[in-house]
């Protein structure tokens, strides 16, 4: 029978660890440089770091972007509900308008009719002469112009 000597790894100072260890420790990690150059590996772990720190600089500007649609479509949404809420208005005033039109005398004729929002109100301006008059009466009363609030017809 043969006995091993055993070996002893002593310290050599306080913070210094053994020749051994030291050179094993050297080894491993020029071994595992060696790999990373030869393998690439390296140069993918760049590359892929400047990609993700270019995607977060993307990621920002994306989600400002988000909220200026987000801001866009609450302003759609008013704008489209504010819409519906007039269309029944819209509605009664071409009702309005036919009423205006057929109540016209016979001899008379709708030279000027314009309808429009003043004051968040709908009004109508009408302007009805009779056929008989000369042009020269027609400048004059052209600017005689009849305001109907839309809501005192009905």
């Amino acid at each position: 029978m043969t006995s091993k000597k055993p070996t002893n790894i002593t310290l050599e100072g306080k913070t210094r660890l053994p020749n051994r260890v030291q050179d094993i420790i050297i080894e491993m990690g020029t071994v595992i440089g060696n790999i990373q150059q030869t393998s690439g590996l390296s140069d993918v772990l760049q590359t892929s770091i400047r990609n993700f720190v270019a995607v977060d600089g993307i990621a920002q500007n994306s989600a400002q972007n988000l909220n200026k649609l987000v801001k866009q479509v609450e302003l759609m949404e008013t704008e489209t509900f504010k819409i519906g809420q007039n269309l029944g208005t819209v509605k009664r005033l071409i009702k309005q308008t036919e009423c205006i039109e057929k109540s016209c005398k016979i001899g008379e004729s709708i030279i000027y009719f314009e309808s429009c929002l003043l004051f968040d109100r709908f009004w109508t301006k009408v302007l009805v002469l009779p056929k008989k008059r000369k042009s020269t009466d027609c400048q004059k009363f052209y600017f005689h112009l009849t305001i109907v609030h839309i809501k005192s017809f009905k």
